[in-house]
C-alpha cells in the first residue's frame, strides 16, 4: 500500500488512495452487507452467506438495522408505491422473517423494536411500535404523513418535516416519547448525546443542552464536504462523522473521516484522510469494541475494509469482493 502522504484540499490536487498496514491475522468480525442480495461476511473465514426469505428482483434494495444482536430489513423497490417490507432476521441466523410494511423504519431507543411508519389507501399514515415477532409495543398512532422518523435516542425521536408547501424547507424535530409534544427544532440535527444535540448552527455545528438552553458553537474541522449523522462509539466518548463531497471534482467522490470527542469537542482526523470513494457504495460503523470500520468501494483499490481504534496508528486495510452496490448499509454482526 502506498506511504501516507499529505492530502491537499486542492480540489484538482492529488488524493491519495484508502491506505494503512495489511489487515492480517483474526478480526473477529462478522458483517451483515446490505445490498440487492444481502450477505452475511466471515471477514476470517472469507465466506459470504447470502440471506433468505427476502423477495427478489433486479430492483430491490435492502437496507439492515441494528436491533439489539438483532436486525431488520427493509426491503424496498421503484414499484412498491412508497410502502416497502419489513424483515427480521435473528443473531446467528440467515433466515429472515416478514414482520410488517412500512414507508420508514428506525429502531427503538432501546434497541428491542422498531417504529414503522404506515400508510393506508387514503394517503393517511401511522406511526406503530413493534417487536421482532411483529407484535405490537404500543398503541398505534396517526402520523402527519410530511415527518418521517430518522433516529430514536433516549431524548426522543429525531424525525425529519418535510415543509408545508412546495419550496418550503425541511426541517428535523425531537418528539418526546411520552406525548409526541416537540422538544428542539433545528434545520439539521446530526447526533444526540445525553440531552446534547448537535445540530446545524449558522457557522457550522452547534452543541444545545436542552435542559439547560447553554449552546456551543462548534467549528467544522474541513471547509470540504457535506457532513453525515454522527455515529456515536460504543463508549459515548466520540462521534465519527465522515465529510463528503461528490465531486472533488467530478467524478473523483471524496469520504474524510473526522471524530468529535464529546468531552472536549475536538476533532481526531482519522489517519489515511481523505480518501477518493463511491460514496454510495461505502459507509462506516463501530464494533462493540470500539473499533471504527470502514467498508465499500475505495478508488485504487476496489472493494476493501478498514479497521481502526482511534489513537493508534494507520487503519488496517484488505481488500474484500463485496455484493454489487458495495457496503455503504452494513452492521457488525
Amino acid at each position: 500500500m502506498p506511504p501516507q502522504q499529505a492530502n491537499s484540499d486542492d480540489p484538482h490536487g492529488p488524493l491519495d488512495p484508502l491506505h494503512g498496514v495489511p489487515l492480517t491475522g483474526p478480526t473477529g468480525l462478522r458483517l451483515l452487507v446490505g445490498a440487492n442480495n444481502p450477505v452475511v461476511l466471515d471477514v476470517d473465514q472469507g465466506t459470504r452467506r447470502p440471506l433468505t426469505g427476502l423477495p427478489e428482483g433486479a430492483d430491490r434494495d435492502a437496507v439492515p438495522y441494528a436491533v439489539g444482536a438483532d436486525a431488520v430489513i427493509l426491503s424496498s423497490c421503484r414499484d412498491c408505491a412508497g410502502v416497502d417490507e419489513v424483515y427480521a432476521v435473528r443473531h446467528g441466523h440467515t433466515v429472515s422473517t416478514r414482520i410488517g410494511k412500512a414507508s420508514f423504519v428506525t429502531v427503538t431507543a432501546d434497541r428491542r423494536g422498531v417504529w414503522l411508519v404506515g400508510k393506508d389507501r387514503a394517503q393517511h399514515c401511522t406511526l406503530a411500535q413493534i417487536d421482532l415477532d411483529g407484535h405490537d409495543r404500543a398503541p398505534t398512532r396517526p402520523l402527519d404523513c410530511r415527518v418521517g422518523p430518522r433516529t430514536d435516542t433516549p431524548l426522543g425521536l429525531i424525525v425529519s418535516r418535510v415543509g408545508a408547501y412546495d419550496g418550503a424547507p425541511s426541517t428535523d424535530e425531537i418528539l418526546s416519547p411520552r406525548d409526541g409534544a416537540v422538544l428542539f427544532t433545528a434545520s439539521r440535527i446530526y447526533a444526540v448525546a445525553g440531552h446534547r444535540v448537535l445540530s446545524q448552527g449558522a457557522h457550522g455545528f452547534v452543541f444545545t443542552d436542552v435542559q439547560t438552553g447553554a449552546r456551543r458553537d462548534v467549528t467544522w474541522p474541513t471547509s470540504v464536504g457535506e457532513p453525515s449523522d454522527g455515529l456515536a462509539d460504543p463508549t459515548g466518548r466520540y462521534l465519527a462523522i465522515s465529510f463528503d463531497h461528490p465531486a472533488w471534482p467530478g467524478p473523483r467522490q471524496r469520504m474524510d473521516v473526522w471524530l468529535l470527542e464529546l468531552a472536549t469537542l475536538r476533532w481526531l482526523h482519522m489517519p489515511s484522510m481523505p480518501v477518493p470513494a463511491a460514496l454510495k457504495f461505502t459507509g462506516m460503523n463501530w464494533t462493540p469494541d470500539g473499533r471504527l470500520i470502514l467498508l465499500g468501494e475505495f478508488d485504487g483499490l476496489g472493494g476493501a475494509l478498514a479497521v481502526w481504534r482511534p489513537g493508534e496508528g494507520q487503519p488496517a486495510v484488505r481488500k474484500l469482493v463485496l455484493p454489487e452496490r458495495g457496503g455503504d448499509a452494513f452492521l457488525v454482526w
